[in-house]
């Protein structure tokens, strides 16, 4: 089996610190979410937390899950876990929250709705989505 080889340019990562001050806020948990379509779901304070700050990671970028871990002041494994659950990636009624644009800090791909091994098809989807807004923004 090949491996899937992907790492992410030092320029294509966002930087911890350049989030926006709405994102530090909900992050904080002094802001609301200003997103009325997660007011509508049923989802915990964190998971809107995390998909927010997702929401804003430009495309053609990635972030990792440690950096918004240190955001939320929270765990990698706690942000992967939120993000496998994101409810937003397959209805076009909802605003995208594009979590295929986390990373793992040593900037291999992770997993992606709920499949870790990097063979399998979601991971590979991952990789396509990724490399399709790379050329985008080229």
């Amino acid at each position: 089996m090949e491996r899937l080889a992907w790492t992410v340019h030092p320029s294509r990562l966002v930087p911890n610190g350049a989030l926006s001050e709405q994102c530090r806020r909900v992050a904080a948990g002094t802001d609301t979410i200003g997103c009325r379509v997660c007011e509508s779901l049923t989802l915990t304070l964190f998971q809107k937390r995390v998909y927010h700050v997702c929401a804003n990671i430009p495309s053609g970028f990635v972030s990792t899950y440690a950096d918004i871990a240190q955001t939320l002041r929270s765990s990698p494994r706690a942000v992967g876990q939120a993000l496998k659950r994101n409810p937003f990636n397959n209805d076009d009624a909802f605003p995208r929250v594009p979590c295929h644009r986390v990373v793992k800090r040593n900037c291999d791909l992770g997993g992606f709705k709920g499949e870790a091994n990097p063979h399998s098809e979601a991971v590979r989807h991952k990789l396509e989505l990724l490399e399709e807004e790379v050329r985008s923004a080229a």
